[in-house]
């Protein structure tokens, strides 16, 4: 084949423009995902200071308590709780990242040279 027939011209430009599309809708889907993790990463932060402010509160607690209390039945049990409160993990989300989208067609031509 010589060149392109006028056909395959109007499917590559078609071919073309729907790879061009879909890289834009996923580059906006990438957008919006990142702005809801900024902003679940943002609450996290937010949950990290009350719960900082509850397992001080529960250490004070505990500590104000005497010796006894804390061998007894009841301050271990409050303990435990405590510890369990402590081992919470407040992980965020990382971004996502899509590297460059490069159209496959964008270097075709329709004929030689």
């Amino acid at each position: 084949m010589k060149s392109l027939s006028a056909k395959q011209q109007e499917e590559l430009s078609t071919w073309q423009t729907q790879l061009e599309s879909a890289k834009q809708e996923i580059e906006t889907a990438v957008t919006a995902a990142n702005d809801k993790i900024t902003a679940y990463n943002n609450l996290i932060g937010e949950v990290e200071t009350w719960y900082g402010n509850i397992t001080a509160a529960m250490d004070e607690y505990y500590e104000d308590r005497s010796e006894a209390w804390q061998q007894s039945e009841a301050g271990q049990e409050y303990d435990n709780w405590k510890e369990n409160w402590q081992d919470a993990s407040f992980d965020t989300v990382d971004t996502l990242e899509v590297g460059s989208i490069e159209n496959p067609l964008d270097d075709l031509t329709s004929e030689p040279g």
